[in-house]
């Protein structure tokens, strides 16, 4: 029977885990098609301010259910920032502004072109942490992935996807794991660049010399995997998951920290390549526990059914393939041998595209030259057949011309004679 086939416990085990777990996610409908943080009722109506620090708020870039990016103007250098600032309903939520702040202490750390850098970092009146940041102006991979034409994947983005993956090897090799890879989380700027974005789930991690490349976390940076409820109360019954079930890897979704790794993220980057490949991401449910348990135990038959018969390059579906192994220890060791694995699919195309302008160009010179050929040919068999009547047309002319002088002679003697 296959691995992903319900059995009959699972309806407990589905029940079990809506009451045991609770997931950084809010409604159903965005597990289903893995949207973005939603903003809850009693945050809608929160005023914008007229100024954080020495910015001056304009408008509002984005909403989240645990924050809101705003458009403000620094004074001082006459430029606009984006500034992402904790909600004030979760002022109080130590956990939650203790991510917050951890999670600008990892993209400063993280000097990269595809990482949004941080200009400053402080604090509002009532405690709540803030910081400015670069203003990208773009679009999310996810949007550009909405309603786009299916079959083959377009190149442009899996140009995009190796993009993802190359800053992803650097935030690995600097020890970090993000921890929340999906398209909403990936952003595209008007002039092509793509940056990784929402490192709230990122957490620190070490290397373990007994699995070579894995790296496995140390204590998490975030309160996305510790124990407490979805509002920040604490519960010692109920573990709390940070990320999106959508894309999420098995072992994260088990809440198995000890398990979390690279591979983890490499998951997150099969999730990915999937849906782009697809349209869909690995996993839909009607349900948030339903989709909880499908993540947590591994049910990809869907996902691969669709990738065998998708309208794509093999190497591409086997590379989403091996990322969404269940195992951890099947799936590539961390984003720079994705990254590597996609470039060296792109070079193949490349040199695939090189090598048929040179045949076609081949085969256009050849044409080319079988046409001046053929003309030539022509212009020879033209000359030799002109070389061959002209003479003649001149000796039968020339022989009737001698006849009619003889006859006329002939004709002129006779008369003579008469």
């Amino acid at each position: 029977m296959s691995t992903d086939e319900p059995t009959p416990d699972d309806a407990f085990l589905e029940r079990f885990l809506s009451s045991a777990f609770s997931v950084a996610e809010p409604d159903a409908a965005g597990f289903v098609e893995s949207s973005e943080d939603a903003v809850r009722d009693e945050d809608r109506d929160e005023p914008l301010p007229k100024s954080v620090g020495r910015f001056v708020v304009l408008d509002v870039l984005g909403e989240g259910g645990s924050g809101r990016v705003l458009r403000a103007h620094d004074p001082s250098l006459g430029r606009d920032v984006a500034l992402k600032i904790v909600r004030a309903s979760l002022a109080a939520d130590q956990a939650a502004c203790e991510r917050f702040v951890a999670e600008a202490h990892v993209c400063a750390g993280l000097q990269h072109p595809g990482i949004v850098p941080i200009h400053e970092f402080g604090r509002l009146d009532d405690g709540r942490p803030y910081f400015a940041m670069k203003i990208v102006e773009g679009q999310t991979f996810a949007e550009l992935l909405r309603g786009a034409t299916r079959g083959a994947a377009a190149r442009g983005f899996v140009e995009i996807f190796e993009k993802v993956c190359q800053t992803l090897a650097f935030v690995h090799a600097h020890g970090v794991l993000h921890g929340d890879l999906k398209p909403h989380n990936v952003m595209v700027g008007s002039f092509g660049e793509v940056q990784v974005m929402d490192f709230g789930f990122a957490r620190h991690a070490t290397r373990d010399p007994g699995i070579g490349d894995v790296r496995r976390p140390s204590a998490p940076i975030d309160a996305g995997s510790g124990v407490g409820d979805g509002d920040g109360a604490g519960s010692s019954s109920r573990i709390r998951i940070g990320g999106t079930l959508a894309y999420m890897a098995p072992e994260q979704a088990r809440g198995d920290d000890a398990a979390v790794s690279t591979r983890t993220d490499v998951f997150g980057l099969g999730a990915m390549l999937c849906e782009i490949l697809t349209g869909r991401p690995p996993y839909q449910a009607r349900t948030k526990a339903e989709l909880l348990l499908r993540a947590s135990k591994g049910w990809l038959d869907d996902a691969r059914e669709r990738l065998a018969t998708c309208d794509a390059e093999r190497e591409l579906v086997d590379l989403a393939l091996a990322c969404l192994a269940v195992d951890p220890a099947e799936r590539p060791a961390d984003a720079g041998a994705v990254a590597h694995a996609v470039s060296s699919h792109l070079r193949s195309l490349a040199k695939r595209a090189r090598d048929a302008e040179l045949e076609a160009e081949k085969a256009r010179a050849v044409a080319a030259h079988e046409t001046r050929a053929r003309r030539l040919t022509l212009a020879l068999s033209v000359a030799v057949v002109a070389a061959v009547i002209v003479p003649a047309l001149w000796m039968v002319r020339s022989a009737h011309e001698r006849d009619e002088r003889r006859g006329a002679a002939e004709h002129a003697v006779g008369a003579a004679l008469e």
